[in-house]
């Protein structure tokens, strides 16, 4: 590896806000690379560079890269807000759930440009992100409705489209989103509603999901009940999963910063963000990987 070579580290994921699950976003970033750059000789390259003289760094291409990932991650909002005239229309009821910073910002976008619309807001339970997003929106002056989870189906007939975040976009074009998300998307199917969902392209994995529970991590059952009672019920087992996996046909659109893009089209975009080694890499050979040539 010599000074000025092209760039070893390229666009890796990192989960969409502080207190997103581990295994899903951790595979993922693992396996973010520039294009036709494979992440296999990164691997390979880095125990070299390490007992290499000492004028001999990846230092420099390593910053490049990172500091280009934080530029991509920062203002992947911008273009995607700027699509949101294309799809919020006069009138419209828009439902979403729990929180996402895109989507408050996606609302707030189209409320500025002068677009008159109501937001009914799935509250998200046990976390209640939803009461957060409907804070959020009423405060911007966008007409909002706060509803639990159980009237999703029920409030489901009354809505022109479902505009959604999502934590990660397998490579079927399938989501990883938030627990509770799969019975609004089915529910969206249901009545003919279409789903859109709002993703920054790095959050793309090449991954599929065959096994979902690869893809999730149960969190603390005190969420749901608290502990005091639990102590009372001890053949009671509490799941509490974090994630939710969506089938690619519950999916309208993709609005990303890179435009608007069907389910089936996400083949083509990870052709353009990943080298073909990259799709062979296990994800176990990818976290032993990982740890052991972490900088």
């Amino acid at each position: 590896i010599m000074p000025g070579s092209p760039p070893l580290l390229g666009a890796m994921s990192t989960p969409g806000s502080s207190n997103r699950s581990r295994p899903v976003l951790k595979t993922t970033s693992t396996l973010m690379v520039e294009r036709h750059m494979s992440l296999r000789n990164l691997f390979e390259a880095l125990p070299e560079a390490a007992s290499a003289p000492a004028d001999v760094s990846i230092k420099d291409p390593l910053v490049e890269q990172i500091n280009e990932l934080i530029g991509e991650i920062e203002t992947h909002f911008d273009p995607i807000c700027k699509q949101a005239l294309e799809h919020i229309y006069q009138s419209e009821v828009i439902l979403t759930y729990g929180y996402s910073k895109t989507v408050e910002r996606f609302f707030l976008h189209a409320k500025e440009a002068g677009r008159h619309f109501e937001v009914i807001v799935v509250e998200g339970a046990p976390n209640f992100e939803g009461r957060r997003m409907a804070k959020a929106l009423v405060q911007q002056g966008i007409p909002t409705h706060l509803i639990t989870d159980a009237a999703c189906f029920l409030m489901m007939s009354r809505v022109n489209k479902v505009v959604i975040g999502t934590s990660a976009v397998m490579a079927n074009g399938g989501l990883i989103a938030d627990a509770g998300l799969h019975l609004v998307a089915m529910a969206a199917k249901h009545h003919s509603v279409p789903l859109v969902v709002l993703t920054g392209l790095y959050k793309l994995s090449p991954l599929f999901p065959n096994n979902q529970d690869n893809f999730n991590e149960l969190l603390s059952p005190a969420d749901i009940l608290p502990y005091s009672f639990a102590a009372e019920l001890p053949n009671l087992h509490i799941v509490n999963p974090r994630y939710d996996y969506i089938p690619p046909e519950y999916v309208s659109l993709f609005i990303t910063n890179s435009g608007g893009h069907g389910p089936s089209y996400i083949y083509r975009l990870l052709a353009e963000l990943y080298s073909p080694e990259d799709y062979a890499l296990s994800n176990e050979a990818a976290d032993e990987a990982f740890v052991h040539d972490a900088l």
